[in-house]
C-alpha cells in the first residue's frame, strides 16, 4: 500500500539503514554499489546457474505480484552459499600480503 516505504527504516545486520544499501530509481529498487570496509574474508560455495536460475524464478513469482519494482532481484548467475567466515564486521581479521585477494 505504501510502495518501497520499508527504505525509510530498518537496520541491517551491519548497522546500516536499508536506505544506506538501496536506491528507488524510476519507482525500481536498485543497490548502492560500494566497497566493503573490512572486505569481508569467506569461503563460498558458487551455485550453479541451472540451480539457481530455478530458485530466481521461484522467488520472483512469490513476491513479484505483491511487491513489482519495489524489490531488488540479485544476479542469479552469481548466487552462493557463504560455508565459512574468516572475519566479520564487528571483528574484522585483514589479509596478510601473503593471501590472495578477491572480490565477491
Amino acid at each position: 500500500e505504501r510502495g518501497a516505504a520499508f527504505l525509510k527504516g530498518g537496520e541491517t545486520s551491519q548497522s546500516l539503514t536499508l536506505s544506506d544499501l538501496f536506491d528507488i530509481r524510476d519507482g525500481a529498487v536498485v543497490p548502492r554499489l560500494k566497497a566493503a570496509d573490512p572486505p569481508v574474508r569467506a569461503n563460498v560455495l558458487y551455485l550453479d546457474p541451472v540451480f539457481a536460475a530455478e530458485i530466481a524464478k521461484a522467488v520472483k513469482e512469490v513476491f513479484l505480484p505483491y511487491f513489482d519494482k519495489a524489490i531488488w532481484f540479485q544476479n542469479s548467475s552469481m548466487y552462493h552459499f557463504s560455508m565459512f567466515h574468516a572475519s566479520h564486521h564487528l571483528e574484522p581479521i585483514l589479509a596478510t600480503k601473503d593471501e590472495p585477494k578477491s572480490m565477491l
